[in-house]
């Protein structure tokens, strides 16, 4: 028989995020995030000059006017990091485009370290992943251009919002470094517009050590605590 320890994560200073369990017996500490958008413009012969933007967590750009009036450009790309509420990344992307291309690029990558003290010997941790993956233009649907990972899971099912479990071996006392990372293209050309979405995020970590264990701990939420509403839900389309 195994016995299975949850652990519930629930606050968030920056991109510092804590397990919250009893006599601190685990934590993650300080957490790292790489962050990077940019789109570009090209506009169809006799239109206006390229456009394009870059930032950090956003950038966009709207561009018009020409030789023919309808000219037209629109770009707005963005990355979300691990909240308070949620051990999530994001990347979004949104091209639209009249007798130009549009292309624009959002990626962000989440590296962080968890350590389990308060026990000797291994085992295993579980971890809840939930990830989503669109995206879609005027010509086609899951059009590519998304992806997401934890670790060496990388998601693959396109338009649905997927549940799995993975499982790692672990030691006490030992670190055990996590990656999240999501990617979004979206490429939107002469009439067209095109939205891609990655999202992967953490529902709950839960340790298996085989019995008897030396870790004493008092109960503790079996997952995190949501609001009302999936995040999922919350976001606006």
């Amino acid at each position: 028989m195994k016995n299975a320890l949850p652990w519930d994560m629930r606050t968030s200073i920056g991109s510092i995020l804590v397990l919250l369990a009893a006599s601190g017996v685990g934590s993650l500490r300080a957490g790292v995030v790489t962050s990077s958008v940019s789109g570009t413009a090209t506009f169809f012969p006799g239109g206006p000059d390229p456009v394009s933007c870059s930032g950090i967590t956003s950038c966009s750009f709207a561009a018009g006017s020409g030789t023919f009036p309808f000219d037209s450009a629109d770009g707005l790309y963005s990355t979300v990091a691990p909240s308070p509420q949620t051990l999530r990344v994001e990347a979004l992307s949104r091209s639209d485009a009249y007798n130009a291309d549009v292309v624009g690029n959002s990626m962000i990558i989440y590296s962080d370290t968890l350590m389990f003290t308060g026990g000797t010997g291994s085992g295993t941790l579980l971890f809840s992943i939930e990830y989503l993956l669109t995206a879609v233009s005027e010509v086609c649907v899951n059009c590519g251009g998304v992806s997401a990972a934890f670790n060496d899971y990388h998601a693959n099912a396109h338009g649905l919002l997927t549940t799995t479990t993975l499982e790692y071996p672990f030691t006490f006392g030992t670190p055990f470094d996590i990656t999240m990372s999501a990617s979004a293209r979206a490429f939107a050309s002469f009439h067209e517009l095109a939205s891609s979405d990655a999202r992967i995020q953490v529902d709950s970590i839960t340790i298996v050590t085989p019995e008897p264990t030396t870790v004493a701990l008092a109960a503790l939420s079996m997952s995190l605590i949501w609001g009302p509403l999936r995040w999922w839900k919350r976001r606006s389309t």
